[in-house]
């Protein structure tokens, strides 16, 4: 780690590290440097965390990044990303400086307050589909079909009960996909969702880039209205109190953006619910699954405002 600081022009003097994320294949950790840059004379202090690769290779992510950096994502820019470190490919571990800021998730507490942070969010991501040519692979039709029919499938083995909705469901959802990959790809964040959001003063940084793709813009924006919309569920038990958040994050986006990323969205949402859906219910199962018809039912509600899109 230190020789990798190094040719950032960093030499290291002490490092302390711990454990943030436990995991078998893909943990966090968290290095407290201290280190002199080139030039100076006093000693500084940078909170470094590292992400592990142990199943896969972390240089795409690394790479994506740098090029982020550098065309225009950097620290002096309100809307930003980490600063991208190293990558040490022996160690599968990606470094990169800590996002400042308070997460966005924690503004799901009073999400109609918080439509401040919430524009700059979008703000954000009109910035990213904006963004010039990314040396990024295009997200594959083949691999949304085998996603999309793994949670219908798990889904529906677990809870027979609601099997014919969830494979109805299921089943429109690819239906539109197959339509809405028709277009010019953009540059898309892939889980761009309020956990990996970080809101500033005056602007956001967004942090992890594992499933960065070349995509329709709809991907994050149905993703992060999907998510955002669980996760005040979870809290609330309704799905109302999230609508001034959606309504002020999809205004701006348009303002900044471009409104024909708006044709997938009610598709990418549906697609996120039955993701979350997944989560929630098999990979790390909650007690109390009552919930289920009522997702359902907003998920379907999505897709027939989308109907005719």
């Amino acid at each position: 780690m230190a020789s990798a600081l190094a040719r950032c022009g960093m030499t290291i003097q002490r490092c302390r590290g711990r454990v943030v994320r436990p995991s078998r294949f893909r943990p966090v950790f968290q290095y407290t440097v201290s280190c002199l840059a080139d030039g100076a004379r006093e000693q500084g202090r940078l909170v470094v965390i590292g992400k592990g690769y142990y199943r896969e290779d972390g240089a795409r992510a690394f790479d994506c990044m740098r090029q982020l950096w550098k065309d225009g994502f950097g620290e002096d820019s309100p809307l930003a990303i980490p600063q991208p470190l190293a990558y040490i490919a022996d160690a599968g571990l990606l470094l990169q400086a800590r996002a400042s800021g308070r997460p966005l998730y924690l503004y799901l507490d009073d999400p109609a307050a918080a439509t401040g942070p919430v524009r700059l969010t979008a703000r954000w991501l009109a910035k990213l589909h904006a963004a010039g040519p990314i040396g990024a692979p295009v997200l594959a039709h083949a691999y949304e079909m085998e996603k999309v029919g793994t949670y219908c499938r798990v889904l529906a083995d677990l809870f027979p009960q609601y099997q014919q909705r969830v494979r109805a469901l299921g089943e429109a959802v690819l239906a539109r996909l197959a339509i809405v990959r028709d277009g010019r790809p953009r540059p898309t964040h892939g889980d761009f969702q309020p956990k990996n959001i970080f809101v500033r003063r005056r602007g956001v940084t967004v942090i992890d880039f594992d499933r960065f793709a070349l995509a329709h813009p709809a991907r994050d924006l149905g993703h992060f209205v999907g998510q955002s919309s669980t996760m005040c569920y979870v809290r609330t038990g309704s799905f109302d109190a999230i609508k001034p958040w959606n309504a002020a994050f999809l205004d701006e986006y348009v303002a900044r953006g471009s409104a024909l990323a708006l044709v997938g969205l009610p598709t990418f949402v549906a697609r996120t619910f039955l993701e979350v859906l997944y989560y929630k219910l098999f990979v790390r199962p909650v007690k109390d699954p009552s919930f289920l018809p009522v997702w359902l039912t907003e998920a379907e509600a999505w897709l027939e405002r989308g109907a005719g899109l």
